[in-house]
């Protein structure tokens, strides 16, 4: 019997990396999946197809979480087909990376940072806007979103993906203490570095974020998988406005 049997999770940006790791743990799980994806619908599908080899539905929708109206229609399909929706894993947040016109601001950036640092917000506010009259009907829900530890490491990061991060985490919490009656949770996964395809030899042993973890490695797709399916299921039904760090113990979080 998995933590989250008969579950329904929607997982924007679904289709690859951090996304993809936790939309297939949460159907190792039980949980049926809904995955967004913006522009790699082949990805979108060999994904959905691995989630399809475990015994749990999974389906696909193309879907710019930028675009309210687009969010709101996929949640409403989402609902018709699925019959439900129990939780959202908020994962597409419009993150810079290390793109440099995202590190500073100035006249020539302006509108591309900003559109960026809104996006940390706008992600997570249209999904649960869209959400909001299906977990009310249903007595609850659940969301998660992934936000990033370069919003505690601030110096190391572009400060458009820093303050989209920054956002993220502010929103969950005030959402948290409006929707806590209602039994609607609002909690964040915060991921380090993590083995990806972009991971870019970062998980060696003399890599100094690794030798600066406690416990010397980098986080797996799925160790993000696995706090998300700690807030979906039962075990986290009393956490709300919580956040967890998942980067091998880099920014120790112990007692506030």
């Amino acid at each position: 019997m998995g933590l989250l049997d008969g579950k329904v999770v929607l997982v924007t940006g679904g289709s690859r990396n951090v996304g993809a790791g936790i939309a297939i743990t949460l159907a190792e799980h039980g949980a049926s999946i809904a995955l967004s994806y913006l522009e790699e619908a082949q990805r979108a599908d060999d994904v959905a197809g691995k989630i399809a080899a475990l015994g749990v539905e999974s389906t696909v929708w193309q879907c710019d979480v930028s675009d309210y109206e687009a969010v709101k229609a996929m949640i409403d399909g989402m609902v018709e087909r699925h019959g439900r929706i129990d939780a959202i894993v908020n994962n597409a947040n419009g993150a810079l990376g290390t793109d440099e016109s995202g590190w500073f601001i100035s006249e020539s950036n302006w509108d591309f940072v900003m559109a960026r640092i809104e996006m940390g917000a706008h992600s997570l506010l249209n999904t649960t806007r869209a959400a909001l009259p299906y977990f009310r009907r249903q007595g609850g829900g659940r969301v998660v979103s992934i936000s990033s530890d370069q919003y505690i490491e601030a110096y190391s990061a572009p400060l458009a993906n820093t303050a989209g991060k920054s956002a993220m985490v502010g929103v969950s919490r005030r959402l948290a203490f409006d929707h806590g009656r209602e039994n609607i949770t609002f909690n964040i996964v915060s991921p380090g570095w993590t083995r990806t395809e972009r991971t870019n030899g970062r998980d060696t042993q003399d890599h100094f974020y690794v030798r600066e973890a406690p416990l010397r490695k980098i986080a797996e797709p799925e160790d993000i998988g696995y706090a998300c399916v700690y807030f979906i299921s039962e075990l986290g039904r009393c956490v709300t406005g919580a956040h967890i760090l998942v980067n091998g113990g880099r920014h120790p979080q112990m007692g506030f």
